[in-house]
């Protein structure tokens, strides 16, 4: 539950950035709010299981979304962290589900901690996706 705590700085960075990223700061405080509650209710399957599926998913297309078509041309560093998380990120959910024994090891790293650092990266060097 402790690494909910990366989340955190993504969402006051999107919030306080020079050129905020509203949309960023919501979904991940909806992912946030639904994460915790879901581990707070044993991840039993239902309503909020989906839920927070769905807002986690959104948000996981959302930070893709802004990494390919978003991310500063001259930033190339940022860019390389930022598709390092995507890996990551992508690849921890495809093994922690092929592989359940994974998961209680490695889903806080790959679907906290990570999650957390690419969502503070692109709160830090990109601009917001909305008109």
């Amino acid at each position: 539950m402790t690494t909910h705590v990366a989340f955190v700085p993504g969402i006051a960075m999107a919030l306080a950035s020079a050129s905020p990223l509203p949309e960023l700061a919501a979904l991940q405080s909806c992912t946030l709010g639904l994460s915790l509650a879901y581990h707070r209710n044993y991840e039993r399957p239902g309503l909020l299981a989906r839920g927070e599926g769905a807002s986690a998913k959104l948000l996981f297309l959302y930070g893709t979304a802004q990494t390919l078509s978003n991310c500063p041309i001259d930033q190339p560093i940022l860019y390389a962290g930022e598709c390092a998380c995507f890996a990551a990120t992508l690849g921890c959910f495809v093994a922690t589900n092929l592989n359940t024994a994974l998961y209680e090891r490695w889903h806080p790293w790959g679907l906290h901690v990570v999650p957390g650092v690419w969502s503070a990266l692109v709160a830090a060097g990109h601009t917001s996706l909305l008109p």
